[in-house]
């Protein structure tokens, strides 16, 4: 029996040969023994446990129960040891508390089912009619057990859940049902060790996405990092074995994983994968993103398959978003999701901030003292604000809080947690406050006026809010302040979008400029002070696209668009650098067509491409250097 705290080393071993006959004697064992497979067994019925354990069965015995009942929330998974068993608990609820739901104990569990993945060993849990999966994972409660590590695929085209539990040794269990909970007896047993061929791709997001068909005869695992997954197939016992599977598989490989490379591998029992990342995203990443002297450029990427969000406050963790794609079961239809992740500068590898997918998000921004991540998910009918407690994983929605369903921009205050934002309905918009700083069962939504808005952004400076609204006296829109304390409102500059510097100091306002001679109109970008102080930075050089602070508010970077004739060139945009101590711009590069984002050093900007791959686009978020004067 392994010692489950020791890591697990590669083994460096020559594989055995044998004869193509006994190869292929082999790989009908598995197909035979399917077609003999035993029905799944009433969990609570007296059957006949098959392990060496009295009253416990056998992994391969399959084991089923409970009612059927829909749209239960997983609430709780939780894992702890009881005499020699393993003790894992699935508490089942109605509601749930962090989508704003009132929650209640379920009537009972829903339909489930168990299967085992024989190799590398992992009980998978089947369960029919989940709406909700708001339980967590505690690392401290499965370290140094038989579990592994433990992950979900969510259903596509079915209502089945399933939950994997990778284990370290071989072992026998047996199942109970007790109101809303079930309960998995697991008992550890001593295995032997071997050593297997097995055949891994990076296949898990196709997988769940629906791009596999069910009969596929590969299934997930954890890899070594314990956070990746990939396909792993079933084991081997020569190397030629694993061969002829790719080769009667590489159909499938190419057409339903195509840019992924299947990897035969010895692993010891129960060794996990390591997590291979030579994807098409190396090669993305590597794509060059500039041009300077004529020569292209590429820059490090910073998050491969992601878009960036915000930095906490910290300034080394951030927050990003991690896209993916879910198709139906007929494979005519595909939909997409986002999930929001955070990662650090400092190291370690980048994790889900909760789990659960959105729609889109547009906007994004931590609290003054990181506890809180608010959003605006955007969805076919709302732009809703939605406020993640990160150290309670609940997620709040405004709307609910008469908030109003359409968020147009917020910020946050620079001090508290307190967010302002421009939002509201159908009647209109106004500038609202949700106010956190009372504690998150305290939170109270107020308007700050009763004058109503119009679409706008905003953000904030000292005690001050500043926003743009349109006015039919000024073509382009205005800038306004808007002093918390006192109400008192002034229109500061003529302009239809700005940036706030991080800081709050300064701002970038992008507006309209009008030829007295000739009455043409072109774009103007100008940095402008809190008192409305301005100075013009570029004016009539072509539509403004985009532009982003430096943390430290020294800087703004910002692409122009100068030609509408360059749509079409590799390179349609000019990235400049505006230093506020010289007041000087420098000409950096030309760009694709990306968004920017502020960076930590004062002397680089990130920028996300989005890049189309088979129809979905892939982003990739680089962080772009180059000297600024």
């Amino acid at each position: 029996m392994k010692e489950w705290g020791e890591p697990m080393k590669p083994r460096i071993a020559a594989p055995k040969r044998i004869s193509l006959v006994l190869c292929v004697l082999l790989a009908l064992i598995p197909l035979a023994a399917c077609s003999r497979e035993a029905k799944p067994i009433d969990a609570e019925s007296d059957g006949k446990p098959a392990s060496i354990v009295s009253g416990y069965y056998a992994p391969e015995q399959s084991l089923r129960g409970g009612a059927d009942i829909s749209r239960l929330n997983l609430r709780d998974i939780e894992v702890v040891r009881d005499g020699e068993d393993l003790l894992v608990m699935l508490t089942f609820m109605e509601g749930s508390a962090q989508m704003g739901m009132e929650e209640k104990p379920a009537p009972g569990v829903p339909l489930y089912e168990t299967r085992y993945l024989p190799g590398v060993d992992r009980l998978v849990l089947e369960i029919t009619g989940l709406a909700f999966w708001d339980y967590r994972i505690y690392e401290n409660e499965i370290n140094n057990t038989l579990i592994q590590g433990i992950f979900k695929q969510t259903p596509v085209g079915t209502e089945t859940t399933r939950i994997y539990f990778n284990t370290r040794d071989q072992y026998a269990y047996r199942i109970q049902s007790v109101n809303h909970q079930l309960f998995i007896h697991l008992r550890p047993l001593s295995e032997e060790e071997t050593v297997s061929w097995y055949v891994t791709v990076d296949g898990f997001q196709e997988f769940i996405e629906g791009r596999l068909p069910a009969d596929f005869d590969m299934a997930p695992s954890l890899c070594d990092d314990l956070t990746n997954k990939m396909l792993i197939s079933r084991p081997f016992t020569a190397e030629e074995e694993a061969q002829a599977f790719v080769e009667e598989n590489q159909t499938m490989f190419e057409t339903r994983l195509p840019g992924k490379t299947p990897v035969l591998l010895q692993l010891r029992s129960n060794q996990l994968p390591a997590f291979d990342q030579s994807t098409e995203l190396s090669a993305l990443a590597n794509t060059p993103i500039g041009r300077v002297d004529e020569q292209e450029r590429t820059f490090p990427s910073f998050i491969e398959n992601g878009r960036f969000l915000c930095w906490h406050p910290d300034g080394t963790t951030y927050a990003f978003i991690r896209p993916f794609f879910l198709s139906s079961s007929q494979q005519d239809e595909v939909y997409y999701n986002e999930q929001i992740w955070t990662g650090s500068t400092s190291g370690g590898t980048p994790m889900p901030l909760v789990e659960y997918d959105f729609t889109s998000i547009t906007d994004a921004g931590y609290s003054a003292d990181g506890r809180y991540l608010a959003f605006i998910e955007q969805t076919d009918s709302a732009r809703m604000l939605e406020i993640i407690d990160t150290q309670t994983g609940r997620v709040s929605i405004a709307a609910e809080e008469d908030f109003g369903e359409d968020t147009a921009d917020f910020v946050w205050d620079e001090r508290m947690p307190r967010l302002y934002a421009i939002a509201g309905g159908a009647e209109g918009m106004q500038i609202m406050c949700y106010d956190l700083s009372a504690g998150e069962n305290a939170a109270t939504v107020y308007a700050m006026e009763e004058e109503a808005f119009t679409e706008g952004e905003i953000g904030m400076g000292a005690d001050r809010l500043f926003f743009t609204q349109n006015s039919p006296d000024t073509i382009g829109g205005s800038i306004y302040s808007y002093d918390i304390n006192t109400g008192e409102r002034a229109q500061i500059a003529s302009g239809f979008s700005l940036t706030m510097s991080p800081d709050g100091q300064r701002m970038a306002v992008t507006g309209i400029v009008t030829d007295e001679e000739t009455g043409a109109q072109g774009y103007c970008l100008q940095v402008v002070e809190a008192d409305g102080t301005a100075q013009t930075i570029a004016e009539n050089q072509g539509v403004v696209v985009d532009c982003a602070w430096s943390l430290n508010g020294k800087r703004l970077y910002y692409t122009l668009h100068r030609d509408a004739s360059q749509l079409e060139e590799a390179y349609p945009l000019g990235l400049y650098c505006y230093d506020t101590a010289t007041g000087q711009s420098l000409y950096l590069m030309d760009a694709v067509t990306g968004a920017l984002y502020p960076d930590s050093a004062e002397d680089s900007v990130i920028i996300m491409v989005l890049y189309n791959q088979m129809g979905r686009s892939i982003p990739i978020t680089y962080r772009v250097t180059l000297p600024a004067g």
